[in-house]
């Protein structure tokens, strides 16, 4: 195995499988801060056991730990760990661009907190399986702490970076743990700001969450150190003194790209607990908790829980567009603003046409109740929903139509990180008036007693085109013409 190769999933479950055999052959020690597999320069996994820099060698003696256990080499350092989420110092957030400062649209990767905690970084966003509600993921040590309590309110900005409650409350605490499966907690949306399930800065949506796999790049983007990325290096268990009590945590460790660190990078630090480490093909893989107290820069390392274990734990999934644009037609169908805050089954009832619900020129990434009712949003609210979307694949031509339902003139205005004037075929009004031609047909097939001029309302010459175009359709169909 070559020194850039990744570690595969048969070889991690092997590895897994000789890591708890070792484990139970152990001896207690309170002096133990962790067992991990680990890869040495080549890239060779090895057993590794930690013990504490203040420990007795006496009292780490009395392991007796083997020269080799299954084939696999047994090393032991002296080494601590501490939580690595509250921040120590407020930065400066002189720009909106700036990860501390107050954000009227919510990303991951910003600073939230319990009010009684300094700062700590928005994870990702969730949907709690039990309620169906839009949530935020995060730390026990960024969100709970020793004083919180069930129905507290989680800040944005956080306390250190001017996070005041009333002004700033975001999220109501629901649920959490700090036990061998995670440093976790997870908060109900309140609906006062909203939300696009995706990082600030790298604008990543998040596919799946799963397992680590030794080896792999990595990157996050937390309240501190913001975009980083690093290597994932070892796996295992870790002893965290927190203020409640040591709690021992399965998790991994990631470390700068560079053997030993030349550079002093910092891939994490205080204020950063709460981030999601995620693969270069943007999978969720560990929630940052933790992270070295040796200030030299060979020790620099940042410490995740497994994700797939928390969200089994804390019974969540990760939020998707598709469930931003359920929970905004669920909002809109109600009259109420778009506040997204429950996820609703697939489009159903009166939100469901009669006729083939996604139009030619709409895929069925755009569901079809969000161009209808766009006009119900601001211009604003829409163009940052447009511009997540586009990221993840939306044609230009599926966002121009609903911006002509906002009202907005230029695909400019739509997409302002890059002008597709010259990118986007120009459909001319004979191509109009035939995808009008075939909706007026479809809705006729499907019943629909009404003129299909209306489902597709647009402006100017296509518009006519399109309506005389479903005019002829729906006709022909009947046999008038």
């Amino acid at each position: 195995m070559s020194g850039d190769e990744v570690i595969s999933d048969k070889e991690m479950a092997e590895l897994e499988g000789k890591l708890s055999r070792f484990k139970k052959q152990l001896k207690k020690s309170n002096s133990r801060t962790a067992v991990v597999v680990a890869l040495d320069d080549k890239n060779k996994p090895f057993l590794e056991v930690s013990y504490s820099t203040s420990a007795p060698e006496a009292e780490v003696e009395k392991d007796k730990l083997p020269e080799k256990f299954e084939n696999l080499p047994v090393k032991t350092i002296a080494r601590d760990f501490k939580p690595q989420g509250t921040a120590t110092q407020r930065a400066a957030a002189t720009q909106a661009a700036s990860s501390t400062a107050r954000h009227e649209i919510l990303k991951a990767g910003i600073s939230i907190s319990h009010p009684s905690i300094t700062a700590g970084t928005l994870g990702c966003f969730v949907v709690d399986q039990q309620s169906n509600k839009a949530s935020v993921l995060s730390n026990w040590h960024v969100l709970v702490g020793a004083a919180g309590r069930g129905g507290d309110k989680i800040l944005q900005p956080g306390s250190m970076d001017g996070g005041r409650p009333g002004r700033d409350n975001i999220a109501t605490l629901e649920r959490w743990i700090l036990d061998k499966d995670g440093d976790a907690a997870l908060a109900h949306l309140t609906g006062d700001r909203r939300w696009i399930p995706a990082t600030f800065l790298t604008n990543v949506t998040f596919q799946r969450a799963r397992r680590v796999r030794l080896g792999e790049t990595l990157s996050k983007v937390g309240r501190t150190t913001e975009a980083t990325t690093g290597k994932a290096k070892k796996f295992g268990s870790y002893s965290i003194n927190y203020d409640v009590g040591v709690r021992t945590i399965d998790g991994f460790e990631i470390v700068p790209l560079v053997e030993g660190n030349p550079s002093d990078e910092e891939i994490s630090r205080g204020g950063d607990s709460g981030s999601i480490w995620y693969t270069s093909d943007n999978e969720a893989v560990g929630l940052h908790f933790a992270g070295e107290t040796d200030p030299s820069p060979a020790s620099e390392h940042a410490i995740a829980c497994h994700l797939p274990t928390v969200l089994d734990r804390l019974n969540a999934r990760l939020a998707t567009q598709a469930d931003l644009m359920e929970m905004l037609v669920a909002d809109l169908g109600n009259g109420r603003e778009a506040t997204s805050q429950t996820v609703i089954p697939p489009f159903d009832g009166p939100w469901r046409p009669p006729f083939p619900p996604f139009p030619p020129i709409i895929g069925p990434r755009l569901p079809w109740a969000i161009a209808r009712s766009s006009e119900s949003l601001s211009g604003d609210a829409f163009l940052d929903i447009a511009t997540s979307l586009r990221s993840n694949g939306v044609s230009p031509w599926e966002l121009e139509i609903v911006g002509h339902r906002l009202g907005l003139g230029r695909r400019d205005d739509l997409l302002p990180e890059a002008s597709v004037r010259d990118k986007v075929p120009e459909i001319a009004p004979v191509g109009w008036a035939a995808i009008g031609f075939a909706a007026g047909v479809a809705a006729r097939l499907a019943g629909k007693k009404e003129t299909s001029a209306e489902i597709f309302p647009l402006i100017g010459a296509k518009a006519t085109a399109f309506i005389v175009g479903a005019i002829v359709g729906a006709k022909a169909t009947d046999g008038k013409l």
